[in-house]
């Protein structure tokens, strides 16, 4: 028997690190956002169009930006075809 693996889709998120300046000893402090339930046909191109839109809301800039998906695995047994 040949093992397959399904893979499904459980939550996908836009992530944005922001820059938050400079602790005592002047090393760069960040800090992350995350807007969730984004729709998981967004593009790449989309979530940078909104991570750039939010961005010029904020505060703090911008630095980085993630898409995050978690997917769930599961094992399917399946038989060989044969005779």
């Amino acid at each position: 028997m040949a093992t397959i693996v399904n893979k499904n889709l459980v939550s996908n998120r836009l992530q944005m690190v922001l820059n938050a300046g400079t602790d005592v000893n002047g090393n760069a402090v960040t800090v992350s956002r995350s807007i969730s339930y984004v729709n998981p046909e967004a593009t790449a191109e989309n979530l940078m169009a909104c991570a750039e839109a939010l961005d010029a809301l904020c505060d703090n800039t911008v630095t980085s930006v993630y898409n995050v998906q978690k997917n769930l695995l599961q094992k399917v047994e399946s038989e060989e075809g044969g005779n």
